[in-house]
């Protein structure tokens, strides 16, 4: 399932992605998360939930965060005091909870975290799945997508020559 803003022109996706939109223009993740969520209620018991902005998520990652669900309403890495709520898993139950939160203009993600029964994953944790935490980079600035473009050239080599040891810290 993607989310877009009402009105969002979207890429080509494969046929089986569905597309949906925000109820309104303007109210952030939270509100795109309760969309999401209410459409795959009834067909899976949890989602995970991310950024289109985010270019280096990989599966391993997301599967370990899933894991770390277990019987909890969401399970969101953090850092320190920062929560990375658009790299989480939330149950769908949670659907309704995060639209009231909208109808109440409590729109960061982080007050769903902190009104549901969460358990937070300390980043180091993940580093097992994804050991630069590439994961969690999301195109903010040009600069991270600069960095980005970088990033792939070097992996790209890397993958074209069998030379990955050379790069090992």
């Amino acid at each position: 399932v993607v989310v877009a803003a009402p009105g969002q022109e979207v890429p080509l996706l494969p046929s089986d992605v569905r597309i949906l939109h925000d109820d309104q223009e303007h109210l952030g993740p939270l509100a795109g998360m309760a969309v999401g969520l209410r459409a795959l209620a009834g067909e899976v018991e949890a989602a995970f939930v991310s950024a289109c902005d985010v270019p280096l998520l990989n599966s391993a990652f997301i599967s370990e965060v899933i894991r770390r669900l277990g019987s909890h309403e969401l399970a969101v890495p953090k850092e320190g005091d920062f929560f990375h709520p658009l790299a989480g898993v939330y149950r769908t139950s949670l659907a309704e909870r995060a639209s009231q939160l909208v109808a109440a203009q409590r729109m960061r993600p982080l007050f769903l975290i902190q009104a549901s029964d969460s358990v937070e994953i300390p980043v180091g944790e993940l580093r097992g799945a994804d050991s630069e935490l590439q994961s969690l980079l999301n195109l903010n600035r040009p600069e991270d997508y600069e960095a980005v473009l970088r990033l792939a050239e070097l992996v790209d080599h890397r993958e074209a020559s069998g030379d990955f040891a050379s790069d090992a810290k």
